[in-house]
């Protein structure tokens, strides 16, 4: 993603196909071939989402611009304004609703609903506004109406489109020793553990290296509380002072393995039984150690 450039890789062709087979030959990820460039923002790409089905592609930008894109053919199919003040940082199109409901998150602090009409014009409205910038969206695996939002100041919110009510679930804390303890910490990434059917588990990351994984039953028993404790927490053991590093990208296989991106870091692949579910060590720590 770039200045008004929206980059879309293949996997497909017969290359790629090929490689495929025999893993033995490089890197995969090495092997793909760029598709396609859609161009039509003004500004910088700062978000790309394919629909449940994987056949439109949205983008949001810094030019306040949402974009459903026809990937495949190359083509623009609606463009619309969301009615934020600043920046769209996410655009997400909700499951089950035809690819007629988006939601979007800005650095205004508001989260947006646009619904497309059957004229295709699009309507939107605020859903509700957080203290500083929204950075992501996660919606309830399979569920059209459920998503929750995560920003600056630590809150977490969950808002149901049924009633169109918004709730402050909890503020995600630092930690020392592996508990929760008050201090603001800025939330950037957040994803749902799709292997459940009952999506009960998701992952929020910040400005810390810490990926804490969170029971949403939890969460919600726990609420009234101000320090809600996760269930576990992913960090490379060698980033010791971990308020040095940003937590830049999240995402679930199926198989429950965590991907986690860094700044000035690296990308990381956890499998479930690598999380530091015991205290953790803090800088202060090793020095008595």
């Amino acid at each position: 993603m770039g200045r008004g450039l929206t980059r879309v890789l293949s996997a497909r062709s017969e290359r790629f196909q090929r490689l495929n087979k025999d893993k033995k030959q490089g890197g995969i990820v090495m092997q793909l071939d760029l598709y396609a460039e859609l161009k039509g923002h003004n500004d910088h790409v700062s978000s790309i989402e394919f629909n449940s089905s994987g056949d439109l592609l949205v983008s949001g930008s810094y030019d306040n611009q949402v974009i459903f894109w026809n990937w495949e053919t190359k083509t623009r199919r609606l463009s619309y304004d969301p009615g934020h003040l600043k920046n769209v940082q996410q655009a997400k199109i909700m499951p089950l609703t035809n690819d007629r409901r988006i939601v979007t998150a800005c650095g205004d602090g508001q989260v947006r609903l646009g619904e497309v009409l059957e004229d295709g014009q699009v309507h939107t409205k605020r859903l509700v506004s957080h203290r500083g910038a929204v950075h992501k969206l996660a919606v309830e695996p399979g569920n059209p109406n459920i998503i929750y939002s995560c920003g600056d100041y630590s809150f977490v919110q969950h808002f149901d489109l049924r009633s169109n009510s918004a709730t402050k679930l909890f503020s995600c804390t630092r930690l020392i020793r592996g508990e929760p303890h008050p201090g603001t910490l800025d939330l950037y990434q957040m994803v749902f553990d799709p292997s459940n059917p009952n999506p009960n588990y998701f992952c929020l990351g910040g400005n810390d290296a810490s990926a804490r994984v969170y029971d949403i039953r939890k969460c919600w028993q726990d609420r009234s509380s101000s320090l809600v404790k996760p269930v576990n927490t992913f960090r490379p053991a060698h980033l010791i002072y971990p308020h040095h590093y940003m937590i830049t990208g999240l995402a679930y296989s199926n198989s429950v393995e965590l991907l986690v991106s860094y700044s000035d870091e690296l990308i990381y692949l956890f499998q479930k039984h690598m999380g530091l579910c015991p205290p953790l060590f803090q800088p202060e720590d090793m020095e008595e150690v």
